[in-house]
């Protein structure tokens, strides 16, 4: 069976995840659609400064010349007047000879630029603040030597401004649709979710509701029973011993169903009464509940051959349920007795941390692997050493949480194997 309260955290948490997917999705999706289409566009932006610095390799004889008018003549000189590139004409020595357009980088070519790396078809892109540059070499052929002659270079830049108002847009539009999908799907998440726990939820109330049916079936035809086995007790004094030892397996097997059916009870009722307002509580003092279950548990340890030691703290007290709460610490020392061997020790402790009572209850048992300490409150949950050790149903550490839970505190564990554990419960003080 699953509580009650994990179907919200439960719900919760397969939206989270949901949601969590949904996001991660759609943001892969941007970044790779942002990335493609500022890669697209950074490499249209090369190829256009490439076009440009190629287009004006026939000017370069024109500007070596001191010629400038001559510019004016070219049939794609209204390509100087862009207010976006510029271009630059340096001779072989990296000198400048002539400047058109509006910015320029501030790099001198000498600088970044090594004879050894220039070719014909192997231009040079570089990036300064918000300009984009592409510079390339002009070579003439020398019928002589047959050999390709360095001329000058070229230098082309552009104003990356444009770009980046692109790419802002893009990233605005692509932040303002996930969050339009994100939403569009939580609000769908939250329905669906919904609606597929709805079976659950109904299919858990109904179970526990039957199992609370039978816990209280049970119990009448169980009273019946422990009636009659009393009265047979009282006559059962000059019977044979083999008809008393019978009447005492029935008399033990009753009992143990009785406590069955409380432990059910106590757990199906956890799940409605979860506030401690909702429970019949009163204000008890700590010292006085514990008192006589150390005794009960002090005299059985000892006859076990177990150390039994207590420590507690007089004048805390709290606001609960007195069975309940006698209960939560029983079932604590019955753990710590059934899994601590001869020899070993068993000790409840009572301590103040502001305005919480803390008792832990730690013993030299077996211990509890670390795997396993977050199932050890699962109903009918017990580890394989435990059910070769000890016979049960795995529900006393289940009650116990929900006892807790009622009263609005905490429960720990820790635990190592082969050395013992140690049980922490946290309750609010008055």
């Amino acid at each position: 069976m699953v509580p009650q309260t994990k179907f919200k955290y439960s719900y919760r948490r397969i939206l989270f995840a949901y949601l969590a997917a949904t996001a991660a999705l759609l943001g892969g999706f941007s970044l790779t659609t942002y990335n493609s289409i500022g890669n697209a566009l950074k490499k249209q932006s090369d190829d256009r400064l490439l076009t440009l610095a190629q287009a004006a390799i026939p000017s370069f004889e024109i500007v070596k010349s001191q010629n400038r008018q001559n510019l004016h003549e070219l049939p794609w000189r209204k390509l100087f007047a862009a207010k976006t590139q510029s271009w630059e004409w340096f001779d072989a020595d990296g000198k400048l000879l002539l400047s058109q357009g509006n910015r320029f980088p501030s790099l001198p070519i000498s600088r970044n630029v090594f004879h050894s790396r220039w070719q014909p078809i192997a231009p040079i892109f570089q990036q300064q603040r918000e300009l984009r540059i592409a510079t390339i070499a002009v070579y003439v052929s020398d019928p002589k030597l047959k050999t390709l002659h360095l001329e000058g270079y070229i230098r082309v830049s552009e104003s990356t401004q444009p770009l980046e108002l692109i790419l802002a847009r893009l990233r605005l539009w692509l932040g303002c649709q996930g969050i339009t999908i994100l939403f569009i799907f939580g609000i769908s998440g939250v329905h669906l979710s919904q609606w597929n726990s709805q079976p659950l939820q109904q299919s858990f109330r109904q179970l526990k509701q039957t199992v609370t049916n039978i816990s209280h079936y049970l119990r009448h035809p169980l009273t019946r029973i422990t009636l009659a086995i009393a009265l047979l007790a009282g006559e059962a004094e000059s019977a044979i011993p083999l008809d008393r030892q019978k009447l005492t397996i029935v008399a033990n097997a009753t009992d143990e169903l009785e406590h069955l059916v409380e432990d059910l009870l106590i757990l199906t009722r956890s799940e409605v009464a979860l506030l401690p307002t909702e429970l019949e509580t009163v204000n008890i003092r700590l010292e006085e509940l514990l008192l006589p279950i150390l005794e009960q548990f002090d005299a059985r340890a000892t006859s076990q051959g177990i150390a039994f030691q207590a420590q507690l703290l007089p004048g805390l007290s709290v606001r609960g349920d007195p069975i309940h709460l006698g209960r939560l610490f029983s079932n604590l020392l019955e753990n710590a007795i059934a899994y601590t061997e001869k020899g070993g020790s068993i000790s409840l402790a009572v301590r103040k941390s502001k305005r919480k009572a803390i008792v832990s209850v730690e013993d030299t048992g077996i211990g509890i692997p670390l795997e396993h300490h977050a199932s050890i409150f699962q109903w009918f949950w017990r580890s394989e050493q435990a059910q070769q050790q000890q016979k049960g149903l795995g529900l006393g550490l289940a009650i116990a949480q929900a006892i807790v839970k009622q009263h609005g505190g905490e429960i720990a564990v820790k635990s190592q194997v082969n050395v013992g554990s140690c049980f922490q419960v946290i309750l609010p003080l008055l």
